[in-house]
């Protein structure tokens, strides 16, 4: 991928401080575990050679189990990597078709291809480029009689990574053919983000009861011959459906759809040699941003594109999937903004949609969350037990894809470009790595983004450091220098310690939503809610959960008031309690209520109450808070 900046392989950047206990936290919790807990992650998934689940989730698992496990250097769950990888390539027939016999679908094999040149990187597993290579003459071969049908034909820019990486591994020219195959069956979101057409809540042109009934009609023909055994749909048919107007709006809409297209501009254009591609990436996120965001950094979606309320639900596919989209952004571009979201989601509303062991989750997360219960809500497309905490509360795709969020992050926590070595950001790590044509050795010492310094110790190597400075930074003070700007560069040698320190103010932003939200650097900070829990079964810790509160939470910051720094030590899992929090006056809003089991929005008009002293937290250490907040 012909970006500014190139990624490190898998295993060369290591996790320290607080994000290797994150991770640890991780592989004791769902992930390490959800094999016995959840059937179509078992030994019985058809991707497994059982007769169980044979479409995404499968794949969708092992593309976040890999990462962690190699990671972690974690015996046990590299050993459930090679399990799901070993099954994977033996499947391969004399065509170069591979996986579940009885599914045709593109779709969950992209999802398989874009993870083995991570894997390659860890392991050099010999079999992979000659299973890839046999697949893309399949795929090449067979896709002009079989085109990208629904999801596929969504999100089939997602096979252009691995496609890039065995053209630069091998160089053959008709990968190139292929991936401009790819380009021309796929949705053109290069033309929906250059003008894109729903800024209305989803409900807006299509009601909650019309759009389920029309789902049923439209998809139930495709489920059930997928289920018992996925007839071959006619090219014409697939032509047909794609371009029907309820499929578009379906996909169009849809929130993890949009979250993995943004990245979908930028790799085209790699492809095509057109870098002025990217800018559309920019433009369709700020369109949608402007009409259904929220202080999170994403818009609502649950599952669809609901409107700019900080009720409205926001999947953790989406979240998990935004992630990644920028990290490529922020590879391809070098683009400031795309870093500046991929610390926000990984600091605030990645850890947040989660119990604070990774034993549970959620399936929409409120940014204003007073509660996490069955009562039914104004979902769009979810059920009303979405949004409560548990092993599978709503479709079983987060619990299946929720797994690549963190490690993902590690993965693209620094870039390399000829000489220079690119922090994202300084959270703690160690890089070691010979890509630069000599070993370069070196610690980030940090406790990142919860104190402002690090220390970058180097162990060995002569190289530049680029030292990425926050949006929200004033500043960054490197061995005592003062920087500007989006970076600061020094060159480094061997034994050198270099002190950093960024210096933030707290920063207050106003929503789309005429809400005001607060953040330190790239925690976007919330009023936390105390939770009464009531557990659906004793003694697992898995098991579902939901949360209600009597305390009040219909409070606002006072926008001029003084904030004062309380800093605590930092958890062994790292957002289970806050290790920053802010004290500023403020004021009860009495007039602010809960409303269809869930809080009001924030008005915009309201009498003052009482006078208080408020404490405000990072977002990513609560399960209820409130996050917009009325302006004072």
């Amino acid at each position: 991928m012909v970006g500014k900046l190139q990624k490190f392989p898998l295993g060369d950047i290591k996790p320290k401080g607080w994000l290797l206990d994150q991770l640890r936290a991780q592989a004791n919790g769902l992930t390490g575990n959800v094999s016995t807990l959840f059937n179509d992650l078992s030994d019985n998934s058809a991707w497994l050679g059982g007769k169980g689940e044979k479409w995404e989730r499968g794949p969708y698992y092992l593309d976040g189990l890999m990462p962690l496990a190699y990671l972690l250097n974690d015996e046990k769950l590299k050993k459930k990597v090679q399990k799901w990888i070993d099954s994977i390539i033996s499947s391969q027939d004399k065509t170069g078709f591979f996986g579940p016999k009885n599914n045709l679908d593109w779709w969950p094999r992209m999802v398989v291809t874009k993870m083995l040149p991570s894997y390659y990187e860890a392991t050099k597993d010999q079999r992979v480029i000659p299973f890839l290579t046999n697949y893309y003459l399949y795929m090449n071969k067979n896709i002009d009689n079989r085109p990208l049908y629904s999801w596929a034909n969504a999100r089939g820019l997602e096979e252009l990574i691995g496609i890039e990486f065995l053209y630069k591994t091998m160089g053959e020219s008709f990968l190139q053919s292929l991936a401009k195959k790819i380009i021309a069956q796929s949705i053109d979101w290069n033309e929906v983000f250059d003008n894109f057409p729903y800024i209305k809540p989803s409900k807006e042109y299509m009601s909650t009861t019309a759009f389920n009934i029309k789902k049923v009609l439209f998809y139930g023909r495709d489920f059930l011959a997928n289920y018992f055994n996925n007839s071959r749909i006619s090219k014409k048919r697939i032509i047909k459906r794609n371009n029907n107007e309820f499929n578009k709006f379906y996909h169009l809409t849809h929130g993890v759809n949009i979250a993995m297209a943004l990245k979908h501009p930028a790799l085209c254009g790699c492809f095509l040699d057109d870098s002025n591609m990217a800018s559309l990436a920019k433009k369709g996120y700020q369109t949608i941003m402007e009409h259904h965001g929220t202080a999170t950094g994403l818009y609502t979606c649950d599952e669809h594109l609901s409107g700019a309320s900080a009720t409205q639900g926001i999947e953790l596919c989406t979240v998990a999937e935004a992630m990644y989209s920028m990290e490529k952004l922020y590879q391809i571009t070098g683009d400031n903004m795309w870093a500046d979201l991929i610390e926000l989601y990984s600091f605030s509303i990645f850890p947040a949609t989660f119990t604070k062991d990774m034993c549970a989750h959620q399936y929409v997360q409120q940014t204003n969350q007073v509660s996490a219960t069955t009562a039914k809500r104004l979902w769009y497309d979810s059920y009303n037990k979405a949004n409560i905490y548990g092993l599978k509360p709503n479709y079983a795709c987060c619990l299946s894809n929720m797994h690549q969020g963190f490690p993902k992050f590690v993965e693209h926590l620094a870039f390399y470009s000829d000489n220079t070595l690119a922090f994202l950001c300084l959270a703690p790590m160690e890089i070691d790595t010979c890509v630069f044509g000599k070993r370069v050795k070196l610690k980030v010492i940090s406790d990142y983004p919860f104190r402002n310094s690090a220390i970058i110790d180097v162990e060995k190597g002569e190289l530049n450091l680029r030292i990425r400075i926050p949006k929200n930074a004033k500043c960054v003070y490197v061995d005592f220098k003062k920087h500007t700007g989006d970076y600061a560069e020094i060159t480094a040698k061997s034994g050198q310690k270099i002190t950093v320190s960024y210096e933030f103010d707290i920063v207050k932003k106003e929503n789309v939503d005429g809400s005001v939200s607060y953040y330190y650097g790239n925690l976007l900070l919330a009023l936390p809610i105390h939770p009464n829990i009531t557990y659906k079964e004793k003694d697992n810790k898995f098991c579902d959960r939901e949360m209600s509160t009597g305390s009040m939470w219909n409070y606002a910051p006072c926008s001029k008031g003084e904030f004062t720094i309380v800093q605590k030590e930092i958890a062994k899992l790292p957002f289970d309690k806050p290790p920053v929090s802010f004290k500023v006056k403020g004021y009860e809003i009495p007039s602010w209520t809960q409303q269809n089991n869930q809080a009001g929005n924030v008005p915009k008009e309201f009498e003052k109450g009482q006078e208080t002293v408020l404490t405000l937290v990072p977002y990513g250490t609560t399960l209820l808070r409130i996050a917009h907040f009325p302006k004072i």
